[in-house]
């Protein structure tokens, strides 16, 4: 994604990438500019969707909208409750209200991330064999996460 910003030397307008994808099994991001009018050239980057800075996040939501993720509901297999939970807490950490609350929020339709953010969890679900699937929202879907 591309977005003019002030360079952080001289002030002058340039502009800027920014991107998150999904890595193997891990989130990555990373921002870079080279500034036209003094030369400064700069480019952060992190793994983990955790460290990216707030601005990014928004910025690739706004562009690209968000994305929830789905549980399967196979009648003969039903999702428990608890993996859901507990892959939940592994991944966001908290307590057991943290995840029943996002437990329901997913199950609202919800929760919400970028679609790297969200296809992760969907992988960590699968791993624990939880049927489960990222999908797009159209613009304007809520934004709880």
């Amino acid at each position: 994604m591309r977005y003019l910003s002030r360079c952080s030397d001289c002030g002058s307008v340039t502009e800027c990438v920014g991107a998150q994808a999904l890595v193997g099994h891990t989130l990555e991001w990373d921002i870079g500019h080279h500034c036209p009018s003094c030369g400064m050239t700069l480019h952060e980057c992190g793994p983990g969707g955790g460290d990216m800075p707030e601005d990014l996040r928004g910025r690739l939501l706004a562009e690209h909208g968000t994305a929830r993720v789905a549980l399967g509901d196979p009648p003969a297999r039903p999702p428990r409750p608890a993996t859901v939970m507990k892959v939940l807490r592994a991944e966001f950490g908290g307590g057991l209200a943290d995840a029943k609350r996002m437990l329901q929020q997913i199950r609202d339709g919800v929760f919400v991330g970028t679609m790297p953010e969200t296809a992760l969890l969907v992988e960590r679900l699968r791993a624990a064999g939880v049927e489960a699937e990222a999908e797009r929202l159209p613009p304007g879907g809520d934004q709880v996460r």
